[in-house]
């Protein structure tokens, strides 16, 4: 993405937003089905790991892709053979939910706002979604943003220090994170995230 007009492009696509919003959820499911591009944390992954009962090693061997860009590995929550997050349920009338609710990662959390740097200068709407436009309006859950933005830094600087000072390679340096994240056990579980608010 190295000119102006790819720059332009990559943002033009969302509505920068000041304060408040509008949006209302429709349950369409449309904003799981877009294929498997969720980014999580080890902080996310750790939190359906607790909700799931089961290891956090298991949450990403199971359901996260691992993509290694140059040496950076990123975890995406994986989608099935449609393109639809793993986590997506559909009754048998077509409503939709998601089986981890409550430990859903803040990136879902937060969707239609989109947190497009590790700041809070970034911070736009997704007009593509049906919802946005609807219902009464609503403060911008600012609380909510700042964990998102402090767990995404803490998940990225953790990684970098783990590459470059202990020259671990990306796969070890993700499971090295994870363990690190749990014997500091500094993490915001699922009710404190839930008080942060919700989109």
């Amino acid at each position: 993405m190295g000119s102006l007009m790819e720059r332009k492009q990559y943002v033009s696509r969302y509505i920068k937003i000041g304060s408040s919003y509008k949006f209302r959820c429709t349950r369409c499911g449309l904003c799981c089905s877009g294929g498997p591009n969720v980014s999580v944390t080890i902080f996310d992954v750790i939190r359906i790991a607790r909700f799931l009962r089961i290891k956090p090693e298991a949450v990403i061997d199971n359901y996260t892709n691992m993509i290694i860009a140059d040496i950076i590995p990123v975890l995406a929550l994986k989608g099935d053979e449609n393109g639809q997050c793993l986590f997506l349920y559909r009754d048998v009338g077509g409503k939709t939910s998601c089986t981890i609710y409550p430990a859903r990662p803040i990136r879902c959390r937060l969707y239609p706002i989109l947190v497009e740097s590790l700041s809070l200068n970034h911070v736009y709407i997704d007009p593509k979604s049906p919802g946005v436009g609807r219902g009464s309006e609503k403060s911008l859950p600012i609380d909510l943003i700042k964990l998102y933005v402090e767990e995404k830094l803490s998940h990225y600087r953790l990684l970098l220090d783990l590459l470059s000072s202990k020259g671990l390679n990306p796969v070890d340096a993700i499971y090295e994170a994870l363990r690190v994240v749990l014997e500091k056990d500094k993490l915001a579980g699922i009710d404190e995230v839930d008080k942060l608010g919700e989109v």
